[in-house]
């Protein structure tokens, strides 16, 4: 019987040792504590996004808006019969975000050992300037599991 199966070999790469910058999301929905819960949650379902960051006006972090920040209107309507009101009021406050030099591993260790589904990404200044969402890495480990192994002919 003859196998017919190439030799595989995995080739060495350092692809997991590239920044987040190289894969985050540049173009990214934000929020001002000041907007409107409701239409921040209009927001994030149109965009299909998991939450956002709140920023202020120097585009420095705030706040980040979940999904799971936005149900807790839903129960505010029915049990305290309260009125919607901003997103300061729903928003996280302990946030976590990961600086554009932080290296893919460690995000995806971050995304290992914590809940979340995004983390903002910040500059040298603290300055938000991208999103990285685990969807996003996901692809990314995805397409270098696919693209790393390659056939070696049999001698």
């Amino acid at each position: 019987m003859v196998n017919y199966t190439p030799h595989l070999v995995r080739e060495e790469t350092n692809q997991f040792e590239e920044p987040i910058a190289t894969i985050m999301d540049r173009s990214y929905l934000w929020f001002e504590a000041a907007s409107s819960i409701e239409t921040a949650i209009d927001k994030i379902v149109a965009a299909n996004i998991t939450g956002a960051p709140v920023l202020n006006k120097e585009k420095r972090l705030v706040g980040f808006l979940s999904q799971k920040d936005c149900l807790k209107l839903a129960t505010q309507l029915r049990y305290l019969n309260e009125q919607p009101r901003f997103v300061e009021d729903y928003m996280s406050h302990d946030i976590y975000s990961m600086n554009q030099k932080t290296t893919i591993f460690h995000a995806i260790q971050s995304f290992i050992d914590r809940w979340f589904h995004a983390y903002p990404v910040t500059d040298d200044d603290g300055h938000v300037v991208g999103v990285l969402s685990r969807n996003k890495v996901l692809e990314f480990v995805n397409q270098q599991s696919q693209t790393a192994w390659k056939g070696k002919k049999a001698s």
